[in-house]
Protein backbone atom coordinates (compact mmCIF):
# COMPACT_ATOMS: atom_id res chain seq x y z
CA UNK A 1 0.00 0.00 0.00
CA UNK A 2 0.84 3.13 -0.68
CA UNK A 3 0.87 5.64 2.68
CA UNK A 4 0.10 9.07 2.75
CA UNK A 5 3.42 9.63 4.91
CA UNK A 6 6.90 11.36 4.00
CA UNK A 7 9.12 9.68 6.80
CA UNK A 8 6.66 6.93 7.71
CA UNK A 9 8.42 5.69 11.10
CA UNK A 10 6.43 3.19 12.84
CA UNK A 11 3.40 1.04 11.67
CA UNK A 12 1.48 -0.62 14.78
CA UNK A 13 -2.14 -2.66 14.41
CA UNK A 14 -4.09 -2.18 17.53
CA UNK A 15 -6.45 -4.49 19.17
CA UNK A 16 -9.64 -3.58 16.93
CA UNK A 17 -7.16 -4.09 13.95
CA UNK A 18 -6.96 -0.63 12.72
CA UNK A 19 -3.68 0.45 11.96
CA UNK A 20 -2.00 3.63 13.01
CA UNK A 21 1.58 5.18 10.69
CA UNK A 22 3.89 7.26 12.43
CA UNK A 23 5.17 10.21 10.31
CA UNK A 24 8.34 11.45 12.24
CA UNK A 25 9.20 14.56 9.58
CA UNK A 26 5.29 16.08 10.30
CA UNK A 27 4.81 14.49 13.52
CA UNK A 28 1.65 13.26 12.01
CA UNK A 29 0.05 9.82 13.14
CA UNK A 30 -2.57 8.23 10.74
CA UNK A 31 -5.11 5.90 10.94
CA UNK A 32 -6.87 2.87 8.62
CA UNK A 33 -8.91 0.38 8.75
CA UNK A 34 -7.95 -2.56 6.80
CA UNK A 35 -11.07 -3.69 4.56
CA UNK A 36 -10.89 -7.29 3.31
CA UNK A 37 -12.95 -7.95 0.03
CA UNK A 38 -14.45 -11.24 -1.20
CA UNK A 39 -12.56 -11.35 -4.34
CA UNK A 40 -10.22 -9.54 -6.80
CA UNK A 41 -12.20 -7.25 -8.74
CA UNK A 42 -12.58 -3.44 -9.07
CA UNK A 43 -10.46 -2.61 -5.99
CA UNK A 44 -7.58 -4.53 -7.38
CA UNK A 45 -5.35 -1.80 -8.57
CA UNK A 46 -5.60 -1.10 -4.87
CA UNK A 47 -5.73 -3.71 -2.71
CA UNK A 48 -3.20 -6.52 -1.70
CA UNK A 49 -3.66 -10.58 -1.78
CA UNK A 50 -4.36 -12.00 1.61
CA UNK A 51 -5.31 -15.31 0.79
CA UNK A 52 -7.03 -17.60 -2.17
CA UNK A 53 -9.62 -15.19 -3.37
CA UNK A 54 -9.47 -12.61 -0.80
CA UNK A 55 -8.31 -8.93 -1.09
CA UNK A 56 -7.57 -6.25 1.43
CA UNK A 57 -7.37 -2.66 1.02
CA UNK A 58 -6.25 0.01 3.10
CA UNK A 59 -8.87 3.31 4.02
CA UNK A 60 -7.68 6.54 5.91
CA UNK A 61 -9.90 6.90 8.39
CA UNK A 62 -8.33 10.44 9.52
CA UNK A 63 -4.45 12.12 10.15
CA UNK A 64 -4.00 13.04 14.11
CA UNK A 65 -1.39 16.27 14.99
CA UNK A 66 0.86 15.57 17.78
CA UNK A 67 2.17 18.83 17.11
CA UNK A 68 1.69 22.18 16.22
CA UNK A 69 4.71 22.53 14.01
CA UNK A 70 6.77 20.41 11.57
CA UNK A 71 9.57 18.61 14.34
CA UNK A 72 12.14 17.65 11.89
CA UNK A 73 13.56 20.89 10.86
CA UNK A 74 17.12 20.06 12.31
CA UNK A 75 18.64 17.54 14.60
CA UNK A 76 18.29 18.97 17.17
CA UNK A 77 14.53 19.03 17.70
CA UNK A 78 12.28 16.06 18.63
CA UNK A 79 10.64 13.93 16.37
CA UNK A 80 7.30 11.31 16.51
CA UNK A 81 8.73 7.62 16.65
CA UNK A 82 6.44 5.60 17.74
CA UNK A 83 2.59 5.80 18.36
CA UNK A 84 0.58 3.07 20.48
CA UNK A 85 -3.37 3.44 20.51
CA UNK A 86 -4.45 1.73 23.65
CA UNK A 87 -6.80 2.45 26.77
CA UNK A 88 -8.83 5.28 24.82
CA UNK A 89 -5.51 7.07 24.42
CA UNK A 90 -3.08 7.42 21.94
CA UNK A 91 0.51 7.51 23.21
CA UNK A 92 2.83 9.17 21.12
CA UNK A 93 6.75 8.98 21.35
CA UNK A 94 8.65 12.50 20.44
CA UNK A 95 12.77 11.67 20.38
CA UNK A 96 15.06 14.02 20.70
CA UNK A 97 18.62 13.76 19.71
CA UNK A 98 20.02 16.85 22.10
CA UNK A 99 17.32 17.33 24.78
CA UNK A 100 14.40 15.10 26.85
CA UNK A 101 12.27 12.61 25.08
CA UNK A 102 8.82 13.10 25.77
CA UNK A 103 5.67 11.26 25.42
CA UNK A 104 2.50 13.01 24.12
CA UNK A 105 -1.42 11.36 25.40
CA UNK A 106 -4.26 12.26 23.08
CA UNK A 107 -7.70 11.16 23.60
CA UNK A 108 -8.12 8.55 20.75
CA UNK A 109 -11.91 9.63 20.26
CA UNK A 110 -11.16 13.15 19.47
CA UNK A 111 -7.57 13.43 19.01
CA UNK A 112 -7.29 16.13 22.08
CA UNK A 113 -3.90 16.33 24.14
CA UNK A 114 -4.23 15.35 27.38
CA UNK A 115 -0.76 15.13 29.17
CA UNK A 116 3.39 15.43 28.22
CA UNK A 117 5.20 13.16 29.78
CA UNK A 118 9.56 13.53 30.22
CA UNK A 119 11.17 10.42 29.95
CA UNK A 120 15.01 9.28 30.78
CA UNK A 121 17.24 11.48 28.68
CA UNK A 122 16.99 12.07 24.97
CA UNK A 123 17.03 9.63 21.86
CA UNK A 124 14.43 7.40 23.42
CA UNK A 125 12.46 4.45 21.10
CA UNK A 126 9.88 1.51 22.03
CA UNK A 127 7.48 2.11 24.31
CA UNK A 128 5.89 -0.87 25.30
CA UNK A 129 3.44 -1.63 28.71
CA UNK A 130 4.40 -4.05 31.32
CA UNK A 131 2.02 -4.51 34.02
CA UNK A 132 0.29 -1.06 33.69
CA UNK A 133 3.68 0.75 33.33
CA UNK A 134 5.70 1.99 30.18
CA UNK A 135 8.62 0.18 29.51
CA UNK A 136 11.06 2.21 26.72
CA UNK A 137 14.74 1.75 24.98
CA UNK A 138 16.68 4.29 26.46
CA UNK A 139 18.87 4.63 22.97
CA UNK A 140 21.68 7.08 23.88
CA UNK A 141 23.43 5.30 26.65
CA UNK A 142 22.41 1.83 25.65
CA UNK A 143 19.39 1.38 28.26
CA UNK A 144 16.26 -0.09 28.98
CA UNK A 145 14.07 1.85 31.14
CA UNK A 146 10.73 2.34 32.50
CA UNK A 147 7.98 4.99 33.30
CA UNK A 148 5.09 5.05 35.98
CA UNK A 149 1.85 7.06 35.94
CA UNK A 150 2.81 9.20 38.31
CA UNK A 151 5.91 10.48 35.77
CA UNK A 152 8.95 9.26 37.49
CA UNK A 153 10.99 7.33 35.21
CA UNK A 154 13.90 4.32 36.43
CA UNK A 155 16.92 2.97 34.36
CA UNK A 156 16.50 -0.85 34.79
CA UNK A 157 19.87 -1.58 32.60
CA UNK A 158 22.08 0.28 30.45
CA UNK A 159 25.53 -0.70 28.33
CA UNK A 160 26.75 2.91 28.22
CA UNK A 161 27.46 5.48 26.30
CA UNK A 162 29.32 3.83 23.10
CA UNK A 163 26.29 1.52 22.76
CA UNK A 164 22.78 1.95 20.99
CA UNK A 165 19.21 0.26 21.73
CA UNK A 166 16.52 -0.11 19.62
CA UNK A 167 13.84 -3.00 18.79
CA UNK A 168 11.80 -4.20 22.08
CA UNK A 169 9.86 -7.20 22.65
CA UNK A 170 8.88 -8.37 26.30
CA UNK A 171 7.35 -12.69 26.33
CA UNK A 172 6.77 -13.94 29.73
CA UNK A 173 8.44 -11.16 31.65
CA UNK A 174 11.52 -11.84 29.50
CA UNK A 175 12.79 -8.55 27.41
CA UNK A 176 14.27 -9.07 24.43
CA UNK A 177 16.09 -5.35 22.26
CA UNK A 178 18.46 -4.79 19.91
CA UNK A 179 21.84 -3.36 21.25
CA UNK A 180 24.43 -1.80 18.90
CA UNK A 181 27.90 -0.01 18.68
CA UNK A 182 27.46 3.14 18.03
CA UNK A 183 29.15 4.65 14.71
CA UNK A 184 30.62 8.05 13.83
CA UNK A 185 29.00 8.38 10.24
CA UNK A 186 25.10 7.48 10.23
CA UNK A 187 25.92 5.03 7.01
CA UNK A 188 28.44 3.41 8.99
CA UNK A 189 25.10 2.20 11.16
CA UNK A 190 24.72 -0.38 8.39
CA UNK A 191 27.44 -2.21 9.23
CA UNK A 192 27.41 -1.65 13.13
CA UNK A 193 28.40 -4.72 15.21
CA UNK A 194 24.89 -5.73 17.02
CA UNK A 195 23.89 -7.92 19.74
CA UNK A 196 20.71 -9.05 21.11
CA UNK A 197 20.02 -8.61 24.68
CA UNK A 198 17.94 -9.94 27.50
CA UNK A 199 16.64 -8.89 30.26
CA UNK A 200 15.09 -10.43 33.20
CA UNK A 201 12.06 -8.01 34.05
CA UNK A 202 10.73 -10.26 37.45
CA UNK A 203 14.51 -10.51 38.66
CA UNK A 204 16.03 -7.46 37.60
CA UNK A 205 18.94 -8.51 35.89
CA UNK A 206 20.83 -8.84 32.39
CA UNK A 207 20.09 -12.58 31.15
CA UNK A 208 22.41 -12.65 27.71
CA UNK A 209 23.82 -10.56 25.47
CA UNK A 210 24.10 -12.85 21.59
CA UNK A 211 26.06 -11.41 19.15
CA UNK A 212 23.74 -11.41 15.78
CA UNK A 213 26.29 -11.82 12.50
CA UNK A 214 24.34 -12.11 9.24
CA UNK A 215 26.86 -14.43 6.44
CA UNK A 216 27.54 -12.80 3.16
CA UNK A 217 27.72 -9.04 4.56
CA UNK A 218 30.59 -7.11 4.86
CA UNK A 219 32.35 -8.14 8.60
CA UNK A 220 29.11 -10.25 8.98
CA UNK A 221 27.82 -7.05 10.75
CA UNK A 222 23.79 -6.47 10.12
CA UNK A 223 23.67 -2.98 11.33
CA UNK A 224 20.84 -1.78 13.81
CA UNK A 225 18.22 -3.80 14.58
CA UNK A 226 15.26 -1.57 14.40
CA UNK A 227 12.06 -3.36 15.79
CA UNK A 228 11.32 -7.07 17.76
CA UNK A 229 7.92 -9.20 17.30
CA UNK A 230 6.28 -11.94 17.72
CA UNK A 231 3.72 -12.38 15.52
CA UNK A 232 3.13 -16.23 16.48
CA UNK A 233 2.11 -14.69 19.67
CA UNK A 234 -0.11 -11.70 19.17
CA UNK A 235 0.11 -9.06 16.51
CA UNK A 236 0.22 -6.72 19.54
CA UNK A 237 3.91 -7.98 20.92
CA UNK A 238 5.73 -4.84 19.77
CA UNK A 239 3.92 -2.54 22.04
CA UNK A 240 2.50 -4.76 25.05
CA UNK A 241 3.95 -7.47 26.89
CA UNK A 242 3.30 -10.88 25.45
CA UNK A 243 2.78 -14.76 26.79
CA UNK A 244 3.48 -17.93 25.72
CA UNK A 245 0.50 -19.11 27.90
CA UNK A 246 -1.83 -16.92 28.86
CA UNK A 247 -5.05 -15.41 26.03
CA UNK A 248 -5.11 -12.49 24.24
CA UNK A 249 -7.35 -11.01 27.06
CA UNK A 250 -5.50 -12.47 30.06
CA UNK A 251 -2.68 -10.65 28.65
CA UNK A 252 -4.33 -7.02 27.93
CA UNK A 253 -6.01 -7.29 31.32
CA UNK A 254 -2.57 -7.89 33.12
CA UNK A 255 -0.74 -4.98 31.01
CA UNK A 256 -2.27 -2.39 29.76
CA UNK A 257 -2.17 0.92 31.53
CA UNK A 258 -5.14 1.91 33.85
CA UNK A 259 -5.96 5.18 31.68
CA UNK A 260 -7.72 7.05 34.92
CA UNK A 261 -4.29 6.88 36.64
CA UNK A 262 -1.83 8.43 33.87
CA UNK A 263 -5.04 11.29 33.51
CA UNK A 264 -4.22 14.63 34.97
CA UNK A 265 -5.61 15.44 38.37
CA UNK A 266 -7.82 17.85 37.27
CA UNK A 267 -9.43 15.63 35.02
CA UNK A 268 -9.85 12.90 37.36
CA UNK A 269 -11.46 14.46 39.59
CA UNK A 270 -13.76 16.25 36.62
CA UNK A 271 -14.45 12.51 35.52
Amino acid sequence: WTLPTRYLHDLVAADDGALFAVDSETADVAEFSVLLNGSAGEDEARSLPVGPGRRARLAHRRTLRTTTSSLFDSAATAHANNAIAAAGLLWVLHNNLQSTSELHLFELATGAPVRTLLLGGPNCHNPLFYKGELLYLLSSSGGLARLRADGGSTTLWEAGAEWFTKGLAVVDDVAYFGLSRKTRQARDRNFAAMELASFDLAAGRLVRRVPLRVPGLPHERPGLLNAISAPALAPTCSWRACSTTQSHESVAAAHDPDPAAWLPRRRRKAG
